[in-house]
């Protein structure tokens, strides 16, 4: 493809761009028979229960620009799925975890109630991290800044502190240290990545939904209730589904407040020192944050053709559109889309993608939503992301041992 574009100030050729020649054809080849042998922590693991070939077409374009923006730097890129006898199977890479994972993931079954694989998802990335050390990515995730420097090199650096990497949570009431779970990095064996597993292990122990589990006894007392300002945001009523669909946060939360003698390991000082938290509105959600939550506006706003002189395009709605494609490629280092799964009051952008008829509008040709994932995968940026500074912590601590 032939590019004639003004790609913004403050952004330079990432090194993989000349590299990496391969068409989409080809990368997805080697995606869907990826080397079973783990040879270095330079990992991208995501997981998609169904397999690959399952993702809507604008999910593929997001793990393809992955691999075109990291693979000739060293990483290697896997979709891991519950296809039983797939080269990609999950359990190829764990079938002999040390790390306990619920029998449902293990048999094959897949049966974790009605966001199945988004639970199976949460069971797994952590036990892969921990065994083979690197990120961990939804599939939701658009690249655009520099991910391997912002987070990577932080908590490969034997000189850091850091020992696990990711965007903060602010949508708890008590959101001090709190993490998304949609991008994690660490280096195998980090000890905190065992200690979630294993809350994880224990409420899912015997259970084939997440039903009722914000209610489990290992999660009294965690100070854990929905940020009210993201309460607004959500349908009436889905507090709790809410909070039973995040469990994979809720054990997160669990951890960070607990201080266990017996194993001298204290929750709040740990994730002080050791853990590396991006600002989550400025570097994942800014899109969202620009445009008001109005989702509507920002799909219109990523189809906006970038030649103003085309015909019917709304001088106002393609000076908005610059100016916020511009921003996103300079100044965050992901765009995190989500579907939402009915909790949502705004439609996610993603349901805008997968209408009838939207199929290629994450990346129409000749639209500021194509610049935006081309830039994604060509460009870094000139700035250096620094990660939140917590303070002490003064909130609820819970002493107990851990499982």
């Amino acid at each position: 493809m032939s590019w004639q574009l003004d790609l913004p100030e403050r952004t330079r050729i990432h090194p993989s761009s000349p590299q990496e020649t391969r068409t989409d054809v080809e990368i997805i080849a080697a995606l869907t028979s990826p080397p079973r042998e783990v040879t270095s922590q330079k990992n991208i693991w995501a997981f998609w229960d169904k397999g690959f070939s399952k993702l809507n077409g604008w999910q593929q374009r997001n793990v393809i620009g992955w691999v075109r923006k990291l693979g000739a730097t060293g990483w290697t890129v896997r979709v891991l799925d519950n296809v039983p006898d797939s080269a990609t199977n999950v359990l190829n890479y764990l079938g002999d975890a040390t790390l306990p994972i619920p029998e449902a993931v293990v048999s094959g079954g897949g049966n974790l109630g009605p966001h199945s694989g988004q639970h199976m998802s949460d069971l797994v990335r952590l036990p892969l991290l921990h065994r083979y050390g690197g990120i961990y990515l939804d599939i939701g995730v658009l690249l655009l800044g520099d991910i391997e420097r912002s987070l990577w090199e932080r908590i490969a650096d034997p000189a850091s502190a850091y020992r696990l990497g990711g965007f903060a949570h602010q949508h708890r009431a008590n959101s001090w240290g709190s993490l998304q779970n949609f991008c994690l990095a660490a280096q195998a064996g980090e000890e905190l990545l065992a200690r979630w597993q294993r809350i994880m292990a224990a409420v899912w122990e015997g259970r084939t939904s997440s039903e009722g589990l914000v209610h489990h006894r290992l999660f009294a007392g965690v100070p854990a209730a929905i940020n009210p300002r993201v309460r607004m945001t959500i349908q009436p009523g889905s507090e709790q589904r809410l909070l039973d669909y995040w469990v994979n946060l809720l054990a997160w939360e669990k951890l960070k407040v607990t201080v266990d003698d017996g194993s001298d390991f204290n929750g709040p000082e740990y994730v002080r020192k050791h853990v590396l938290l991006l600002d989550p509105m400025q570097e994942s959600f800014a899109a969202e944050v620009r445009t008001r939550l109005n989702t509507p506006r920002l799909f219109q706003l990523l189809i906006c053709p970038r030649d103003p002189a085309k015909p019917g395009v709304d001088p106002a709605l393609h000076t908005e559109a610059k100016g916020l494609v511009d921003y996103l490629l300079t100044s965050s280092t992901v765009l995190k889309l989500y579907h939402g799964h009915g909790y949502m009051l705004a439609p996610p952008l993603a349901t805008f993608w997968e209408a009838p008829g939207n199929e290629d509008a994450d990346a129409r040709p000749g639209t500021f939503g194509e610049l935006l994932r081309y830039g994604g995968e060509t460009v870094d940026q000139l700035r250096d992301v620094q990660p939140l500074v917590l303070p002490a912590y003064d909130g609820p601590v819970l002493r107990g041992a851990l499982p």
